[in-house]
């Protein structure tokens, strides 16, 4: 932006790394672990400044894979811990677990659905709330992957402990070109 535009009160710093290693037990049988940190500082005033890191796990089973089409499907846990240093109020621990099932045509398309529950927890646990998600995707490719087309639906209800439940539905519509 141009200067006299910016809101310094917007200006951070973002830091962000991560470790990840990837194993395949069997030959249908891949399991990954990654351990991830962010940090967030903005310039003007602290009062929003954070620190956190995530853990996750994720196992893949091959369930098919032959010349016309596979069959796999993942499970994922994730564990996720975010501090606020002044806004403790703000703070707080995820827990997740994912479920997706995929279908590829080879060399055509693929669908996924997946289920994802999370609970997230607060200092104060009147803000605690279930989060739960259904959906399902569908890429087509074509020409030897150069151009998809994907398409989303999903649900997400959100189970808070204090107020009114909400649920959303999005519909998303994506495309990728490489040249």
């Amino acid at each position: 932006k141009e200067e006299e535009d910016r809101d310094e009160d917007l200006d951070y710093e973002f830091s962000d790394w991560y470790l990840r290693s990837e194993h395949d037990l069997t030959k249908k049988l891949n399991v990954d672990f990654k351990y991830q940190t962010l940090r967030k500082d903005y310039v003007a005033d602290g009062s929003y400044d954070y620190h956190g890191f995530i853990g996750s796990n994720g196992i893949r089973y091959q369930l098919i894979n032959d010349r016309e089409r596979s069959v796999y499907f993942n499970l994922s846990l994730e564990h996720k811990e975010i501090d606020f240093l002044t806004l403790s109020d703000l703070s707080n621990v995820k827990n997740a677990l994912s479920l997706k099932a995929t279908y590829r045509k080879k060399e055509k398309w693929k669908v996924s659905p997946w289920i994802k529950t999370a609970k997230k927890e607060y200092a104060d646990p009147l803000e605690d709330y279930d989060n739960h998600e259904l959906g399902i995707s569908w890429e087509k490719e074509w020409r030897d992957k150069d151009i998809t087309l994907g398409l989303e639906i999903a649900t997400r209800f959100k189970d808070f402990q204090s107020k009114s439940d909400e649920t959303l539905t999005w519909f998303n519509v994506s495309n990728s070109i490489r040249f």
